[in-house]
């Protein structure tokens, strides 16, 4: 990671990780919630963590 602030760092990893779990649940990796085995949580979390990779990986303003 180039030169990121924290908060931006903090915010990128959040919601990779909240994406990363909700495709988990969403693809019934994860069994024991109302969202387990719902393919739109799956969905949804592909684009949460795709929305914190491009969080991560925009280049700072100048």
């Amino acid at each position: 990671m180039r030169h990121l602030s924290p908060m931006r760092r903090a915010i990128g990893a959040v919601l990779v990780m909240i994406g990363a779990t909700w495709f988990a649940l969403g693809a019934g990796f994860i069994e024991g919630s109302v969202m387990s085995g719902q393919v739109i949580w799956a969905v949804m979390g592909v684009a949460l963590a795709a929305g914190g990779g491009y969080v991560l990986s925009r280049r700072p303003k100048a």
